[in-house]
Protein backbone atom coordinates (compact mmCIF):
# COMPACT_ATOMS: atom_id res chain seq x y z
CA UNK A 1 0.00 0.00 0.00
CA UNK A 2 1.42 3.24 -0.86
CA UNK A 3 0.70 6.24 1.86
CA UNK A 4 1.21 9.59 2.03
CA UNK A 5 1.37 11.76 4.78
CA UNK A 6 1.13 15.96 4.01
CA UNK A 7 1.70 18.56 6.14
CA UNK A 8 2.20 22.48 5.23
CA UNK A 9 3.79 23.73 8.28
CA UNK A 10 6.73 21.35 9.22
CA UNK A 11 10.02 21.44 8.29
CA UNK A 12 10.86 18.12 9.46
CA UNK A 13 12.11 14.37 8.31
CA UNK A 14 12.80 11.60 10.81
CA UNK A 15 16.02 12.55 11.75
CA UNK A 16 14.50 16.12 13.02
CA UNK A 17 12.83 14.30 15.64
CA UNK A 18 16.03 12.85 17.07
CA UNK A 19 18.05 16.07 17.36
CA UNK A 20 15.72 18.64 18.32
CA UNK A 21 12.78 18.89 20.56
CA UNK A 22 9.61 19.11 18.81
CA UNK A 23 5.83 19.66 19.58
CA UNK A 24 3.05 16.95 19.75
CA UNK A 25 1.46 17.76 16.37
CA UNK A 26 5.42 17.42 14.70
CA UNK A 27 6.04 13.92 16.54
CA UNK A 28 3.14 12.42 15.20
CA UNK A 29 3.26 13.30 11.91
CA UNK A 30 7.08 11.50 11.92
CA UNK A 31 5.57 8.74 13.99
CA UNK A 32 2.90 7.83 11.79
CA UNK A 33 4.95 7.90 8.88
CA UNK A 34 7.54 5.42 10.33
CA UNK A 35 4.62 2.98 12.22
CA UNK A 36 3.26 2.76 8.66
CA UNK A 37 6.71 2.23 6.74
CA UNK A 38 7.70 -0.57 9.89
CA UNK A 39 3.88 -2.30 8.99
CA UNK A 40 5.47 -3.10 5.28
CA UNK A 41 3.95 0.13 3.27
CA UNK A 42 5.36 3.06 0.61
CA UNK A 43 5.20 5.93 2.95
CA UNK A 44 6.26 9.26 1.32
CA UNK A 45 5.69 12.08 3.23
CA UNK A 46 5.72 15.89 1.90
CA UNK A 47 6.72 18.28 4.60
CA UNK A 48 8.42 21.53 4.19
CA UNK A 49 11.71 19.60 4.80
CA UNK A 50 14.53 21.58 2.26
CA UNK A 51 15.92 18.55 0.81
CA UNK A 52 14.54 14.77 -0.14
CA UNK A 53 15.93 12.16 1.75
CA UNK A 54 14.57 8.49 2.55
CA UNK A 55 14.90 7.50 6.27
CA UNK A 56 13.82 4.47 8.14
CA UNK A 57 11.75 3.49 5.32
CA UNK A 58 10.44 6.72 5.08
CA UNK A 59 10.80 9.23 1.81
CA UNK A 60 10.67 12.43 2.68
CA UNK A 61 9.94 15.16 -0.11
CA UNK A 62 9.72 18.50 0.11
CA UNK A 63 6.10 20.02 -0.65
CA UNK A 64 6.24 22.35 -3.13
CA UNK A 65 6.02 25.66 -2.01
CA UNK A 66 3.26 26.46 -5.03
CA UNK A 67 1.09 23.72 -3.77
CA UNK A 68 -2.07 25.26 -3.33
CA UNK A 69 -2.18 26.71 -7.06
CA UNK A 70 -3.72 24.89 -9.95
CA UNK A 71 -5.31 21.75 -8.25
CA UNK A 72 -5.03 18.89 -7.26
CA UNK A 73 -1.85 17.84 -9.17
CA UNK A 74 0.18 20.55 -8.16
CA UNK A 75 3.03 19.72 -5.63
CA UNK A 76 3.06 15.89 -6.24
CA UNK A 77 6.42 14.27 -6.62
CA UNK A 78 6.17 11.56 -9.57
CA UNK A 79 6.21 8.83 -7.17
CA UNK A 80 2.69 9.91 -5.61
CA UNK A 81 1.19 10.99 -8.36
CA UNK A 82 -1.56 8.08 -6.99
CA UNK A 83 -1.68 6.55 -3.40
CA UNK A 84 -4.02 4.21 -1.54
CA UNK A 85 -4.05 6.40 1.26
CA UNK A 86 -3.56 10.19 1.62
CA UNK A 87 -3.26 11.54 5.06
CA UNK A 88 -3.36 15.59 5.71
CA UNK A 89 -2.20 16.71 8.67
CA UNK A 90 -4.77 19.42 9.86
CA UNK A 91 -5.51 21.16 6.41
CA UNK A 92 -7.94 19.59 4.08
CA UNK A 93 -7.01 22.00 1.47
CA UNK A 94 -3.72 19.55 1.19
CA UNK A 95 -6.29 16.78 0.72
CA UNK A 96 -5.76 17.55 -3.22
CA UNK A 97 -1.75 17.16 -3.13
CA UNK A 98 -2.14 13.98 -4.68
CA UNK A 99 -4.17 13.35 -8.15
CA UNK A 100 -5.54 9.74 -7.41
CA UNK A 101 -6.33 8.60 -3.86
CA UNK A 102 -8.21 5.33 -3.16
CA UNK A 103 -8.92 7.30 0.27
CA UNK A 104 -8.40 10.45 1.85
CA UNK A 105 -8.12 11.09 5.45
CA UNK A 106 -8.00 14.38 7.33
CA UNK A 107 -6.37 14.36 10.75
CA UNK A 108 -7.71 16.90 12.87
CA UNK A 109 -5.43 17.57 15.44
CA UNK A 110 -6.90 21.02 17.00
CA UNK A 111 -9.72 22.71 17.71
CA UNK A 112 -12.46 22.46 14.52
CA UNK A 113 -13.62 25.63 14.42
CA UNK A 114 -11.62 26.24 11.67
CA UNK A 115 -13.08 23.67 9.38
CA UNK A 116 -16.38 26.17 8.81
CA UNK A 117 -14.15 28.47 7.18
CA UNK A 118 -14.80 28.90 3.62
CA UNK A 119 -11.66 27.23 1.93
CA UNK A 120 -11.63 24.56 4.33
CA UNK A 121 -15.58 23.64 4.04
CA UNK A 122 -14.95 23.88 0.08
CA UNK A 123 -12.24 21.63 0.06
CA UNK A 124 -13.95 18.91 2.45
CA UNK A 125 -17.02 19.03 0.14
CA UNK A 126 -14.80 18.76 -2.82
CA UNK A 127 -12.77 15.52 -1.44
CA UNK A 128 -15.09 13.99 1.09
CA UNK A 129 -12.11 12.93 3.14
CA UNK A 130 -12.54 10.50 5.99
CA UNK A 131 -11.99 12.57 9.16
CA UNK A 132 -10.36 11.26 12.36
CA UNK A 133 -10.18 13.39 15.34
CA UNK A 134 -7.54 12.46 18.50
CA UNK A 135 -10.77 12.09 20.96
CA UNK A 136 -14.04 12.37 21.91
CA UNK A 137 -13.73 16.13 23.20
CA UNK A 138 -12.21 16.94 20.06
CA UNK A 139 -15.53 15.29 18.50
CA UNK A 140 -17.59 17.17 20.93
CA UNK A 141 -15.42 20.67 19.88
CA UNK A 142 -15.90 19.65 15.40
CA UNK A 143 -18.37 21.17 13.33
CA UNK A 144 -18.56 17.86 11.54
CA UNK A 145 -20.75 15.11 12.40
CA UNK A 146 -19.26 11.80 10.33
CA UNK A 147 -15.96 11.65 12.02
CA UNK A 148 -13.58 8.60 13.15
CA UNK A 149 -12.10 9.04 16.54
CA UNK A 150 -7.92 7.72 16.65
CA UNK A 151 -6.14 7.98 19.80
CA UNK A 152 -2.54 9.49 18.81
CA UNK A 153 -0.20 7.10 19.69
CA UNK A 154 3.08 8.00 22.13
CA UNK A 155 6.85 7.19 21.10
CA UNK A 156 7.97 4.30 22.22
CA UNK A 157 10.96 6.46 23.91
CA UNK A 158 8.20 7.19 26.28
CA UNK A 159 6.35 3.86 26.91
CA UNK A 160 6.79 1.58 30.33
CA UNK A 161 9.94 0.06 31.16
CA UNK A 162 10.01 -1.78 34.76
CA UNK A 163 8.64 -0.45 37.79
CA UNK A 164 10.60 1.67 39.65
CA UNK A 165 11.59 -0.04 42.79
CA UNK A 166 11.90 3.40 44.90
CA UNK A 167 10.13 6.93 44.83
CA UNK A 168 12.53 9.84 42.88
CA UNK A 169 13.19 12.38 44.93
CA UNK A 170 10.33 15.18 44.89
CA UNK A 171 10.71 16.60 41.93
CA UNK A 172 7.61 17.96 40.14
CA UNK A 173 7.42 19.06 36.72
CA UNK A 174 5.35 21.33 34.58
CA UNK A 175 4.96 21.45 30.66
CA UNK A 176 2.27 23.49 30.50
CA UNK A 177 2.55 27.06 27.72
CA UNK A 178 3.35 29.98 30.22
CA UNK A 179 0.48 31.65 29.28
CA UNK A 180 -1.62 28.82 30.08
CA UNK A 181 -1.42 28.84 33.52
CA UNK A 182 1.91 28.96 34.99
CA UNK A 183 1.42 32.27 36.58
CA UNK A 184 -1.23 31.03 39.23
CA UNK A 185 0.97 27.94 39.70
CA UNK A 186 4.05 29.71 40.39
CA UNK A 187 2.47 32.05 42.57
CA UNK A 188 0.81 28.82 44.74
CA UNK A 189 4.43 26.97 44.50
CA UNK A 190 5.94 29.34 47.19
CA UNK A 191 2.69 29.79 49.19
CA UNK A 192 1.59 26.11 49.78
CA UNK A 193 3.87 23.93 48.13
CA UNK A 194 7.53 25.32 49.00
CA UNK A 195 6.00 26.25 52.83
CA UNK A 196 5.01 22.98 53.05
CA UNK A 197 8.12 20.89 51.40
CA UNK A 198 10.72 23.53 51.22
CA UNK A 199 13.38 20.32 49.27
CA UNK A 200 10.58 19.98 46.84
CA UNK A 201 11.98 21.47 43.32
CA UNK A 202 9.88 22.48 40.21
CA UNK A 203 11.49 22.00 36.63
CA UNK A 204 9.58 23.80 34.46
CA UNK A 205 10.10 22.27 30.22
CA UNK A 206 9.36 25.46 28.04
CA UNK A 207 11.61 26.56 25.25
CA UNK A 208 9.44 30.11 25.27
CA UNK A 209 11.04 31.10 28.82
CA UNK A 210 14.19 28.92 28.06
CA UNK A 211 14.37 31.21 25.28
CA UNK A 212 13.69 34.50 27.34
CA UNK A 213 16.07 33.69 30.22
CA UNK A 214 18.96 33.54 27.34
CA UNK A 215 18.48 36.73 25.47
CA UNK A 216 15.30 35.94 22.94
CA UNK A 217 12.95 38.58 22.24
CA UNK A 218 9.70 37.48 23.83
CA UNK A 219 6.46 39.31 24.53
CA UNK A 220 5.83 41.24 28.16
CA UNK A 221 3.56 38.32 29.04
CA UNK A 222 6.74 35.83 29.30
CA UNK A 223 9.47 38.27 30.17
CA UNK A 224 7.00 39.15 33.57
CA UNK A 225 6.96 35.12 34.50
CA UNK A 226 10.56 35.22 33.19
CA UNK A 227 11.23 37.62 35.85
CA UNK A 228 9.14 35.44 38.25
CA UNK A 229 10.66 32.16 37.90
CA UNK A 230 13.83 34.29 38.78
CA UNK A 231 12.63 35.47 41.63
CA UNK A 232 11.86 31.94 42.81
CA UNK A 233 14.93 30.21 42.36
CA UNK A 234 15.42 30.19 45.58
CA UNK A 235 12.27 28.01 45.96
CA UNK A 236 13.19 25.69 43.99
CA UNK A 237 11.86 26.85 40.73
CA UNK A 238 14.38 26.69 37.27
CA UNK A 239 13.36 26.14 33.63
CA UNK A 240 14.70 23.81 31.48
CA UNK A 241 15.31 23.06 27.96
CA UNK A 242 12.90 21.05 26.02
CA UNK A 243 15.04 18.00 24.47
CA UNK A 244 14.52 15.03 21.85
CA UNK A 245 12.39 12.72 22.87
CA UNK A 246 14.64 10.02 24.62
CA UNK A 247 16.59 12.76 26.44
CA UNK A 248 13.14 13.53 27.34
CA UNK A 249 11.67 10.69 28.69
CA UNK A 250 14.51 9.99 30.96
CA UNK A 251 14.16 13.73 32.22
CA UNK A 252 10.35 12.64 33.06
CA UNK A 253 11.15 9.36 34.43
CA UNK A 254 13.07 10.96 37.28
CA UNK A 255 9.97 13.21 38.26
CA UNK A 256 7.39 12.67 40.64
CA UNK A 257 4.43 14.05 39.28
CA UNK A 258 3.04 16.34 36.59
CA UNK A 259 1.57 19.21 37.36
CA UNK A 260 -0.61 20.45 34.47
CA UNK A 261 -3.20 23.18 34.37
CA UNK A 262 -3.63 22.50 30.17
CA UNK A 263 -6.24 24.78 28.85
CA UNK A 264 -9.52 24.13 27.19
CA UNK A 265 -8.51 23.98 24.00
CA UNK A 266 -6.12 21.17 24.38
CA UNK A 267 -7.44 18.23 23.17
CA UNK A 268 -4.62 16.27 22.85
CA UNK A 269 -2.54 16.95 26.04
CA UNK A 270 0.73 15.36 24.41
CA UNK A 271 3.08 15.94 27.56
CA UNK A 272 0.65 14.52 30.00
CA UNK A 273 0.34 11.22 27.92
CA UNK A 274 4.05 10.91 27.30
CA UNK A 275 4.89 11.45 31.19
CA UNK A 276 2.20 8.86 31.59
CA UNK A 277 3.75 6.33 29.58
CA UNK A 278 6.76 7.07 31.50
CA UNK A 279 5.33 6.28 34.80
CA UNK A 280 4.32 9.61 36.49
CA UNK A 281 1.64 9.91 37.62
CA UNK A 282 -0.26 13.46 36.89
CA UNK A 283 -2.08 16.02 38.59
CA UNK A 284 -4.49 17.99 36.24
CA UNK A 285 -7.18 20.12 36.05
CA UNK A 286 -10.24 19.34 34.23
CA UNK A 287 -9.66 21.10 31.25
CA UNK A 288 -9.46 19.86 27.72
CA UNK A 289 -8.60 16.28 27.02
CA UNK A 290 -6.99 15.93 30.36
CA UNK A 291 -9.81 13.36 31.29
CA UNK A 292 -8.74 10.91 28.69
CA UNK A 293 -5.09 11.20 28.76
CA UNK A 294 -5.10 9.73 32.85
CA UNK A 295 -7.50 7.77 34.80
CA UNK A 296 -8.46 9.75 37.56
CA UNK A 297 -7.76 8.31 40.72
CA UNK A 298 -5.78 5.43 39.05
CA UNK A 299 -2.81 7.15 37.24
CA UNK A 300 -3.29 10.57 38.36
CA UNK A 301 -5.90 13.22 39.92
CA UNK A 302 -7.71 15.56 38.00
CA UNK A 303 -8.96 18.48 39.89
CA UNK A 304 -11.21 21.33 39.96
CA UNK A 305 -8.83 24.24 40.47
CA UNK A 306 -5.31 25.37 41.11
CA UNK A 307 -5.38 24.90 44.76
CA UNK A 308 -6.59 21.37 44.25
CA UNK A 309 -3.90 21.55 41.95
CA UNK A 310 -0.85 22.00 44.48
CA UNK A 311 -2.53 20.29 47.19
CA UNK A 312 -2.66 17.04 45.77
CA UNK A 313 0.83 17.57 44.29
CA UNK A 314 2.45 18.08 47.37
CA UNK A 315 0.36 14.54 48.70
CA UNK A 316 2.27 12.67 45.89
CA UNK A 317 5.27 14.81 46.79
CA UNK A 318 5.45 13.38 50.29
CA UNK A 319 4.20 10.06 50.73
CA UNK A 320 5.40 7.26 49.00
CA UNK A 321 2.61 4.81 48.92
CA UNK A 322 0.51 7.45 46.96
CA UNK A 323 2.84 7.89 44.26
CA UNK A 324 3.06 4.21 44.30
CA UNK A 325 -0.30 3.50 44.07
CA UNK A 326 -0.48 6.03 41.05
CA UNK A 327 2.60 4.93 39.54
CA UNK A 328 1.31 1.46 39.46
CA UNK A 329 -1.92 2.34 37.78
CA UNK A 330 0.35 4.00 34.64
CA UNK A 331 1.54 0.37 33.97
CA UNK A 332 -1.46 -1.14 33.51
CA UNK A 333 -3.19 2.33 31.90
CA UNK A 334 -4.47 1.97 27.85
CA UNK A 335 -4.59 5.74 27.24
CA UNK A 336 -1.45 5.75 25.24
CA UNK A 337 -1.43 3.15 22.43
CA UNK A 338 1.96 2.81 20.54
CA UNK A 339 2.02 4.24 16.95
CA UNK A 340 2.63 0.56 15.26
CA UNK A 341 -1.54 0.48 16.81
CA UNK A 342 -2.42 3.15 15.71
CA UNK A 343 -0.79 2.89 12.37
CA UNK A 344 -2.89 -0.17 12.07
CA UNK A 345 -6.41 1.82 12.33
CA UNK A 346 -5.55 4.53 9.72
CA UNK A 347 -4.75 1.54 7.11
CA UNK A 348 -8.46 0.10 7.97
CA UNK A 349 -9.36 3.04 6.62
CA UNK A 350 -8.15 2.69 3.07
Amino acid sequence: MTVVLVDETLAIDSNTMRTRALDGAARAFVCLAEAMALRGCTVVALTRTPLAVTTRGVRWEPLAEDWAEGGPRTGAAPLVEQARLVIAFRNPQLLGVVREAGTRVLYALGPGGYLNAPPCREALDRYRPRVVLPGEVARYACPLEDVTVIAPGVDLAFHPRSSSEDAPPPVAITTTHPSQGLAPLLDLWRTQVHRELPEARLHIYSALLHGALHGASVDAEIATLAEKVLELGDAGVSVKEPRPATRMAEAFRDARVHLYPGHPRDLVCWSLAETQACGVPGVALTRGAAGERLTNGETGMLVPDFDALCNVGVAILKEDSFWRSLHEGTRVSRKYPRWDQVAELFEALA
